[in-house]
């Protein structure tokens, strides 16, 4: 697939990169995923997840998020690629966002301030009620392949406004 657009924007080369983790725990054939409560992504089903704080690696704040927002502990986290979402306009940052799956925990899952946690089967997901990109690439990584992605929304989004989808590249592997 063709993407002019999105060349464009990566040759800026003045592109701020923010990192964020997103990780789904797995039961057998049911995901793990979380109602967001508040804040960006409110009333929208996603892993768990967030950006990095100081000091941390990237396994270490997908491990917080994690026990933060369903309070789980997790003792495997295994990567499954990566998903560049940049912007055509409003921001000059691109998001890289380290993606992961666990299916080894200890812990009771709980409510959150921020998430409502719920187990689905794989083929109930409620992609209707997630971010648009999700429905390209998360039934890739459940299906036990790894992604490289790169999504150009038009714009970030906000509480009020869900960006749309320009181009993207979806590359899979083992």
């Amino acid at each position: 697939m063709e993407t002019p657009m999105l060349d464009s924007i990566k040759n800026k080369n003045i592109l701020t990169e923010k990192l964020l983790t997103i990780s789904y725990i797995r039961k057998g054939d049911e995901v793990l995923m979380g109602l967001k409560k508040r804040g960006w992504g409110a009333n929208k089903w996603n892993g768990f997840g967030g950006k990095l704080q100081a000091g941390e690696t990237i396994e270490q704040a997908a491990k917080r998020e994690i026990k933060e927002e369903c309070n789980l502990e997790v003792l495997n986290l295994i990567p499954f690629g990566t998903i560049d979402f940049y912007f055509n306009e409003g921001d000059d940052y691109i998001n890289i966002c380290h993606i992961f799956i666990c299916d080894d925990y200890i812990g009771d899952i709980i409510e959150t301030e921020e998430m409502e946690p719920k187990w689905f089967k794989i083929n109930e997901i409620p992609f209707s009620q997630m971010w648009r990109a999700d429905s390209f690439w998360l039934p890739i990584i459940l299906n036990n392949k790894k992604v490289k992605g790169e999504f150009l929304y038009d714009k970030p989004s906000s509480l009020d406004y869900d960006p749309k989808i320009l181009e993207y590249k979806i590359e899979e592997y083992d």
